[in-house]
């Protein structure tokens, strides 16, 4: 019973991306373009096991929700890109849960708590959910 008391003052937190991003090829080219592989020619020989199309499309989704941008050929990645997969694959964040829903100024404020300098873009590229944790 007490367990359950204090779980229900507290939520958990959960990080996803949302599904047009939650591919394999598009982690694997946020990573790759971090780990300075710049250029499509450079990426097709990073990522041999994506076939060409695939990696178009997921380089397309990328360029389309901030993520990678291009500058001079070169492609660019956007400052939380790398932050935003570490909170998708941590686990979730247990917090008070203050007696309100959680909109976009808290989430923004969580966001920039956690050290993420463009809340905006977490908020347009990652699902954020609530729930009531199992334990505390």
């Amino acid at each position: 019973m007490l367990n359950e008391t204090l779980s229900a003052q507290y939520m958990a937190i959960n990080f996803s991306w949302k599904t047009v991003l939650n591919k394999p090829e598009c982690i694997a080219i946020l990573y790759a373009v971090h780990c300075n592989y710049r250029d499509n020619k450079s990426l097709l020989r990073v990522l041999p096991q994506f076939q060409p199309n695939r990696l178009e499309a997921a380089l397309t989704t990328l360029i389309a929700y901030q993520l990678v941008e291009v500058h001079l050929d070169k492609l660019i990645l956007a400052d939380d890109a790398i932050r935003l997969d570490q909170l998708v694959q941590a686990d979730p964040l247990i917090i008070p849960r203050g007696g309100m829903e959680l909109g976009v100024l808290q989430y923004t404020s969580l966001l920039d708590s956690l050290g993420i300098n463009n809340p905006g873009l977490a908020i347009n590229t990652l699902w954020i959910s609530n729930n009531i944790p199992e334990e505390v």
